[in-house]
Protein backbone atom coordinates (compact mmCIF):
# COMPACT_ATOMS: atom_id res chain seq x y z
CA UNK A 1 0.00 0.00 0.00
CA UNK A 2 1.27 3.58 -1.27
CA UNK A 3 0.08 6.86 0.50
CA UNK A 4 1.09 10.22 -0.02
CA UNK A 5 1.10 12.57 2.86
CA UNK A 6 -1.71 15.77 2.16
CA UNK A 7 -3.16 13.39 -0.21
CA UNK A 8 -5.99 10.90 -0.85
CA UNK A 9 -4.50 7.70 -1.92
CA UNK A 10 -6.79 4.57 -3.77
CA UNK A 11 -5.91 1.23 -2.92
CA UNK A 12 -7.31 -1.80 -4.30
CA UNK A 13 -7.11 -5.23 -1.83
CA UNK A 14 -8.70 -8.29 -2.36
CA UNK A 15 -10.43 -8.75 1.22
CA UNK A 16 -14.11 -10.08 0.24
CA UNK A 17 -12.80 -13.43 -0.76
CA UNK A 18 -11.41 -14.41 2.59
CA UNK A 19 -13.53 -13.05 4.79
CA UNK A 20 -15.58 -15.04 6.90
CA UNK A 21 -18.64 -11.84 6.87
CA UNK A 22 -21.37 -11.53 4.42
CA UNK A 23 -20.95 -7.79 4.28
CA UNK A 24 -17.64 -7.02 6.23
CA UNK A 25 -15.90 -3.73 7.34
CA UNK A 26 -12.68 -3.81 7.65
CA UNK A 27 -10.25 -2.47 10.80
CA UNK A 28 -6.66 -1.66 9.24
CA UNK A 29 -3.71 -1.71 12.27
CA UNK A 30 -0.68 0.13 10.55
CA UNK A 31 2.64 -0.50 13.23
CA UNK A 32 5.35 2.32 12.42
CA UNK A 33 9.00 0.23 11.60
CA UNK A 34 11.11 3.40 12.90
CA UNK A 35 9.17 3.82 16.27
CA UNK A 36 6.78 0.61 16.52
CA UNK A 37 3.78 3.00 16.99
CA UNK A 38 0.11 1.92 16.34
CA UNK A 39 -2.53 3.27 14.23
CA UNK A 40 -5.89 1.71 14.48
CA UNK A 41 -8.26 3.15 11.45
CA UNK A 42 -11.52 2.31 9.26
CA UNK A 43 -11.92 2.93 5.84
CA UNK A 44 -14.76 2.81 3.54
CA UNK A 45 -14.81 0.20 0.89
CA UNK A 46 -15.87 2.16 -2.32
CA UNK A 47 -15.66 -0.53 -4.47
CA UNK A 48 -18.34 -1.04 -7.30
CA UNK A 49 -17.33 -4.79 -7.68
CA UNK A 50 -17.43 -6.49 -4.23
CA UNK A 51 -16.91 -9.67 -5.24
CA UNK A 52 -13.62 -8.82 -7.24
CA UNK A 53 -11.80 -6.56 -5.22
CA UNK A 54 -11.95 -4.04 -2.13
CA UNK A 55 -11.06 -0.33 -2.87
CA UNK A 56 -9.93 2.20 0.08
CA UNK A 57 -9.55 5.76 -0.12
CA UNK A 58 -7.58 6.91 2.61
CA UNK A 59 -7.08 10.60 3.38
CA UNK A 60 -3.72 11.56 4.71
CA UNK A 61 -4.40 15.15 6.01
CA UNK A 62 -0.91 15.90 7.13
CA UNK A 63 -2.26 17.43 10.39
CA UNK A 64 -3.55 16.52 13.04
CA UNK A 65 -7.24 16.83 11.87
CA UNK A 66 -8.24 13.37 11.63
CA UNK A 67 -11.38 11.02 11.33
CA UNK A 68 -9.95 7.44 12.09
CA UNK A 69 -13.61 6.15 11.75
CA UNK A 70 -13.39 7.21 8.13
CA UNK A 71 -10.22 6.72 6.45
CA UNK A 72 -8.56 10.41 7.43
CA UNK A 73 -5.28 9.70 8.76
CA UNK A 74 -2.15 11.51 9.96
CA UNK A 75 0.88 9.03 9.59
CA UNK A 76 4.87 9.96 9.93
CA UNK A 77 6.65 9.11 6.94
CA UNK A 78 8.22 5.96 6.53
CA UNK A 79 7.59 2.31 6.26
CA UNK A 80 4.81 0.60 8.32
CA UNK A 81 3.77 -3.70 8.30
CA UNK A 82 -0.49 -3.73 8.29
CA UNK A 83 -2.82 -5.92 9.41
CA UNK A 84 -6.62 -5.68 8.17
CA UNK A 85 -9.27 -7.45 10.42
CA UNK A 86 -12.60 -8.01 9.46
CA UNK A 87 -15.53 -6.71 11.82
CA UNK A 88 -19.55 -6.96 11.90
CA UNK A 89 -19.45 -2.99 12.58
CA UNK A 90 -17.59 -0.20 12.24
CA UNK A 91 -14.74 0.41 14.71
CA UNK A 92 -11.32 1.06 15.61
CA UNK A 93 -10.79 -1.23 18.11
CA UNK A 94 -9.15 -4.95 17.77
CA UNK A 95 -11.48 -6.36 20.96
CA UNK A 96 -14.84 -5.39 18.43
CA UNK A 97 -13.48 -6.94 15.70
CA UNK A 98 -13.69 -11.30 14.82
CA UNK A 99 -10.67 -11.49 15.99
CA UNK A 100 -10.05 -12.92 12.18
CA UNK A 101 -6.92 -11.30 10.07
CA UNK A 102 -8.01 -11.19 6.65
CA UNK A 103 -4.95 -9.99 5.47
CA UNK A 104 -1.25 -10.35 7.68
CA UNK A 105 1.92 -8.92 7.61
CA UNK A 106 1.51 -5.98 4.63
CA UNK A 107 3.99 -3.54 3.98
CA UNK A 108 2.97 0.07 3.32
CA UNK A 109 5.25 3.47 2.36
CA UNK A 110 4.01 7.20 3.60
CA UNK A 111 5.83 9.24 1.40
CA UNK A 112 6.29 12.78 1.98
CA UNK A 113 7.46 15.16 4.21
CA UNK A 114 7.27 15.35 8.17
CA UNK A 115 6.01 19.19 8.96
CA UNK A 116 6.53 18.27 12.85
CA UNK A 117 10.12 17.06 13.22
CA UNK A 118 10.76 19.07 16.35
CA UNK A 119 8.08 16.72 18.24
CA UNK A 120 9.65 13.40 16.98
CA UNK A 121 12.84 14.22 17.64
CA UNK A 122 12.55 15.20 21.23
CA UNK A 123 9.90 12.20 22.10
Amino acid sequence: MYINKNAYSTNILELTCVSNLLNPYYLFEFINEYNQGVTYFHCPDTSTAFCRYNQFIVCETGTTSIILSAGTINLPPGGYTYNVYEATAVTLSISATTGRVVSANNKAFVNGVETNITNEIYQ
